[in-house]
């Protein structure tokens, strides 16, 4: 049974920093889903349409991993988000449900990070 961290930070590093999805069948279950309030997507290839749009429309959008957590069949990283090397960028934490070495589930919290902030330490 492949390790849950590793297949969520592979999976991680291949979409959102390289943009690539040739390998989603080693990281997607069969019966994906994510329950995002801002795009819930209910499968595979609906996953491939969004995001291929999404960094087609913001090609240098970049997902830096600063925090895995790993609690049984869930894996959450903690990740900082931007769109551009100009953009302070947003705070997202992406928790994965898996189920026999895959991602069967998804939930996303996500923060903007505003040009000044009391917080000194987003990560």
């Amino acid at each position: 049974m492949p390790d849950n961290k590793q297949v969520a930070l592979k999976f991680h590093k291949e979409i959102f920093q390289d943009h690539v999805f040739d390998n989603l069948d080693d990281y997607l279950h069969d019966k994906f889903v994510s329950h995002s309030i801002f795009d819930p997507i209910t499968d595979k290839p609906f996953f491939i349409n969004f995001f291929k749009g999404f960094f087609s429309e913001n090609p240098e959008f970049k997902s830096e991993v600063k925090r895995v957590i790993v609690d049984g069949d869930y894996v959450v990283l903690h990740n900082h988000n931007a769109f551009n090397s100009q953009h302070n960028g947003f705070v997202a934490v992406d928790i994965f449900r898996f189920r026999d070495g895959k991602i069967e589930e998804h939930w996303d919290i996500v923060q903007e990070i505003p040009e000044t902030s009391k917080v000194s330490n987003v990560f």
